[in-house]
């Protein structure tokens, strides 16, 4: 499978538009996007193509600019997958066509914006999909072995109630998100740094040495594993057992 690209890695407080298109339509959607919200926008010709981007890159909206009958039995396969239940899907016809958009609609897309439409029309419509979306917002595992909740801020390990930094936190939030993927140390430095900043290999050093001892102290000291000359990645046992309740702060353990 393939390993996430340090430019699928954006950070995740910043709107993730994927467009699926084979028209120029494409190129108004995506300058639409980066302009009034400041989307980052990732253009696709095939559905294969999009699905890949769906499972690495995280995006908020799907915006599909053309519909056939094979894309509507690709939408109601994606829409089977767990994972794509909640994505917010928006359709760009090509003319005001009642029948194509309700076979859209039966599709499971969420929206069917004809031609013509102006800009603020699709922007209300996204930011209408970004108010309500899930995708990075819902809560991904389970206490009984990982469970992050991005929400609240709130991570369990194996039943236990673990207390991270912010930056920390936002990596194991993407490493929930990408389990048994490996990412490079750059690809870490993206995840780690705040806006417009980078980091350096010492630093990146300490914040994975810090977040390992966490993972030490509620007995998932084998999870974060190290891939010599590539980078690093999560994995998280199957057979892993739940542990008498109890809280650690960045490492250090407390029992109740």
């Amino acid at each position: 499978m393939r390993q996430p690209q340090k430019g699928d890695l954006e950070p995740i407080e910043r709107p993730r538009i994927l467009v699926l298109s084979v028209s120029d339509a494409s190129t108004f959607a995506a300058d639409v996007m980066l302009h009034h919200l400041g989307a980052s926008v990732r253009t696709v010709m095939e559905p294969d193509d999009a699905e890949r981007l769906l499972d690495i890159w995280r995006p908020n909206v799907l915006i599909i600019t053309f519909w056939s009958a094979a894309l509507g039995a690709w939408c109601r396969g994606l829409r089977g997958i767990l994972s794509f239940t909640d994505l917010p899907i928006l359709v760009l016809g090509d003319r005001d066509d009642e029948q194509e958009a309700l076979e859209v609609l039966d599709a499971g897309a969420d929206a069917y914006l004809a031609q013509p439409f102006g800009a603020a029309l699709l922007v209300s419509q996204v930011q209408s999909f970004l108010g309500r979306s899930s995708w990075e917002r819902r809560t991904i595992g389970d206490k009984s072995t990982l469970c992050v909740d991005p929400i609240a801020q709130r991570l369990w390990i194996r039943g236990q109630e673990v207390h991270l930094t912010r930056r920390l936190f936002r990596l194991m939030h993407y490493l929930a998100l990408h389990p048994d993927r490996m990412f490079s140390s750059p690809e870490v430095s993206t995840i780690l740094a705040e806006r417009n900043q980078t980091m350096q290999s010492n630093a990146i050093a300490v914040q994975i040495y810090r977040l390992r001892k966490t993972l030490e102290a509620v007995g998932a000291d084998t999870w974060l594993e190290t891939v010599h000359g590539f980078g690093y990645r999560l994995v998280v046992p199957q057979s892993d057992k739940t542990p008498p309740s109890s809280t650690v702060h960045g490492g250090f353990h407390e029992t109740p």
